[in-house]
């Protein structure tokens, strides 16, 4: 059995470009929708990872606009384990996870109720 790895792609974004315009083809490719536009017309800083984490859920609701009112939402945790703050956006239930309680780095993205754990600040 020959097993094939394929390299990395070098950002998260990169799976979503079409081969033809990987190529440099001259011909007009349909632009595809690039993920991190809100957060970054907000001057929000985001990892890839949370790039990547995004366009992985998006088929489970998690879209960029959903993450952005979580990231904007009044009401935070403090994950004492991880040592990072979450915010919740409790009426769709998605929350992010940014390194600095105000105007951090968005770091990942997931759905879910709050955890035990976390600490309301």
């Amino acid at each position: 059995m020959r097993v094939v790895v394929e390299p990395a792609p070098r950002s998260a974004a990169e799976p979503l470009r079409s081969s033809t315009e990987a190529a440099g083809s001259s011909s007009k490719v349909a632009q595809v929708p690039t993920v991190g536009k809100l957060f970054a017309k907000a001057g929000i800083k985001v990892t890839d990872h949370f790039l990547h984490r995004l366009i992985q859920r998006a088929s489970r609701g998690i879209t960029e606009k959903a993450a952005l009112r979580a990231y904007n939402r009044e009401g935070a945790f403090y994950n004492p384990t991880t040592k990072n703050h979450i915010r919740h956006d409790p009426q769709t239930g998605i929350s992010v996870v940014i390194d600095k309680p105000s105007g951090g780095t968005a770091i990942t993205v997931f759905e879910g109720n709050p955890s035990l754990d976390w600490i309301p600040v």
